[in-house]
């Protein structure tokens, strides 16, 4: 699954990594998101010539998740995975994960060997694990094996990532959330390992383009999406039934994306016109205001920088001043030690 949008100067590569993989057998659908460049020409001559590449283009733009979704509509495939239009893959990296389907029948799901690169830097750098360390290992640092549920508890918080292959029934019957245009695809990764019996590396690798116009990098409030992809997260895990235990852990993650998003604030608001910066503050308001912060350790709410100054004793204005002093301290005093 490929969802495109204005990714001209990336997609020839991407694309041909995808036409030199070592298994043939393969079916490419790409999904054009009402690109404004020359993606859907390079698109349509890339089809021409390999029938192996399905194209369709989209009236209006409305973000990766429903891109790729209209994409997964199509796909007949065994096992589906996605590439991103700035991405690509090493020649064998899917055969790499095909051979660990294979040799493990239990084996739903294989996550790729990430290599970030730094094109401007000319730096290159794989992902670091963090899972903990009674799990069996690799030599580069990967996990040999995880269930479903372990992975998926892992990924909460990131400790594993999210590019991966996984038996097509699954993607299918758990497509992308789409309940907002940027930073859902954690809401899809999570369920996809909940739903597995065994996940595991293989060595094929995937190339992540770092680039500084992405979504992750540009000044624009869609950054504040992360904040609205975490509360629909959470509610799935409610709607699962998962433990107070799993909530909470999730909680401090959440809140630490509201803090991350004071911060985004922080450092670009000089950049932002009047209506973007009130955007920013109602946002964060409205999800500072829906943390649990009795879910929070006492040994982060006594964090500077991370007190919620939630409490049914303190009423919601005077917490939210508090709050919004206590950030612009913190990051004051974290420029000023960075200068230093």
């Amino acid at each position: 699954l490929m969802a495109v949008y204005n990714a001209e100067c990336y997609l020839r590569k991407s694309l041909d990594s995808l036409l030199s993989q070592t298994i043939a057998e393969i079916q490419v659908i790409c999904v054009d998101d009402a690109s404004s460049d020359d993606s859907w020409n390079l698109l349509q001559q890339y089809a021409e010539k390999d029938s192996r590449i399905e194209i369709i283009r989209m009236a209006e733009n409305r973000g990766q998740a429903v891109a790729r979704n209209i994409a997964l509509k199509h796909a007949v495939g065994e096992y589906v995975t996605f590439l991103d239009a700035d991405d690509w893959y090493a020649p064998d990296t899917l055969e790499q994960a095909l051979n660990v389907f294979e040799a493990h029948e239990a084996t739903d799901c294989v996550l790729f060997d990430v290599r970030y690169v730094d094109e401007a830097k000319n730096m290159e750098h794989g992902y670091c694990w963090k899972y903990p360390v009674n799990i069996p290992s690799n030599a580069d640092g990967s996990f040999v094996c995880m269930s479903g549920r372990e992975a998926f508890l892992q990924s909460l918080t990131w400790n594993i990532h999210g590019w991966y292959i996984i038996k097509g029934d699954i993607f299918r019957r758990i497509p992308y959330d789409d309940t907002c245009r940027h930073y859902s695809d954690d809401n899809t990764t999570r369920p996809h390992f909940r739903a597995c019996r065994e996940v595991r590396c293989c060595k094929g690798k995937y190339y992540y383009r770092q680039i500084e116009t992405s979504v992750t990098h540009v000044v624009s409030t869609s950054r504040m999406d992360y904040m609205k992809a975490n509360a629909s997260m959470k509610q799935m895990l409610i709607d699962w039934h998962e433990s107070d235990e799993v909530v909470s852990l999730y909680e401090y993650e959440r809140w630490k994306v509201v803090v991350g998003s004071y911060l985004f604030y922080y450092l670009n608001r000089n950049k932002m016109d009047s209506s973007a910066i009130a955007y920013c503050l109602a946002e964060i308001r409205k999800y500072w205001m829906s943390i649990e912060s009795c879910r929070l350790s006492w040994r982060y709410k006594c964090k500077l920088g991370y007190c919620p100054f939630l409490n049914r004793w303190l009423p919601r204005t005077v917490g939210w001043i508090l709050f919004c002093a206590e950030e612009e301290l913190y990051f004051t005093l974290k420029k000023m030690m960075k200068k230093r």
